[in-house]
């Protein structure tokens, strides 16, 4: 028999983890919301032995499935129909909302205990090309209005007013794109970057290096090298095949790549660029 999270903390622990992580980190966490969200994505199974900072476009999907088959060593063939989640790989989302694995918040867990215990094992995030995740994120974008989904409504409303975008003509087009840019930039100085939406926030604020602490920075792009470098730390079995699941078509990448469009996504994501080495 394989071993489960049990039910979660109460608001009091909490609480603790949020004050205790703010503390600890108050340049990379300026009030409770940005803590409390930030642990709650971070992800760990019942066994503690490796924490894992999912950054929304790397591949998250299929990260999430393989720690899975190597963590209960049984293939993960559950399927689900979701009700707005337009993400074909909804499966592997669910487990830590299943208890199956936790979320730091969820079981009291603040980063510094995550970061100096030595009860937790390997902590690990993945990355990718800056520039292919725009892409990707805006054809997800255009993909959740073309079937009508309420998933990212409130952005694409929002992307129409900054922007003046139209959803009748603009999607999944060089100028929409370059539209969808100037909407990242203007939310980035309207609100902070914390507040981004996940799947285009740049990816140094969405794993906070410094908090965090990784041992292992894989990248999209090498997956499967990721993949075996995280089984030998973990002195894990590597399962047979990792799929690349909800993955976004990215043929014509040229078609976007103008001068004002290389420049914008230069700009706006120079410091994953060069933290990233990409």
């Amino acid at each position: 028999m394989k071993k489960i999270f049990g039910l979660p903390v109460g608001p009091e622990k909490r609480d603790s983890a949020i004050k205790e992580t703010i503390e600890k980190f108050p340049l990379s966490f300026s009030n409770k919301f940005t803590a409390s969200q930030y642990l709650f994505r971070v992800i760990l199974p019942p066994s503690f032995n490796w924490v894992y900072k999912p950054i929304a476009k790397t591949g998250t999907s299929s990260i999430l499935r393989f720690l899975f088959e190597i963590e209960f060593e049984t293939k993960f063939t559950f399927k689900t129909t979701p009700l707005d989640d337009i993400n074909p790989s909804h499966e592997s989302h669910m487990l830590a909302s299943s208890r199956v694995f936790g979320r730091a918040l969820e079981y009291g867990l603040s980063l510094s205990t995550l970061t100096t215990s030595p009860q937790f094992g390997a902590r690990f995030a993945l990355v990718r090309n800056p520039y292919s995740r725009a892409i990707s994120s805006w054809r997800y974008l255009c993909v959740s209005h073309e079937r009508k989904s309420r998933w990212l409504e409130l952005e694409r409303l929002r992307l129409t007013a900054i922007c003046g975008f139209d959803w009748d003509v603009h999607p999944n087009t060089v100028y929409g794109f370059n539209l969808f840019l100037d909407y990242v930039q203007a939310e980035i100085e309207t609100v902070g970057g914390d507040y981004v939406n996940e799947h285009w926030r740049p990816q140094y604020i969405c794993l906070k290096q410094e908090a965090f602490q990784p041992e292992i920075v894989g990248r999209l792009e090498n997956i499967e090298e990721f993949t075996h470098q995280l089984c030998d730390r973990l002195n894990r079995r590597m399962p047979s095949g990792i799929p690349h699941e909800n993955k976004t078509v990215e043929e014509n990448h040229e078609e976007y790549r103008t001068k004002e469009i290389w420049k914008k996504c230069q700009d706006l994501y120079k410091i994953d660029f060069e933290r990233f080495g990409y």
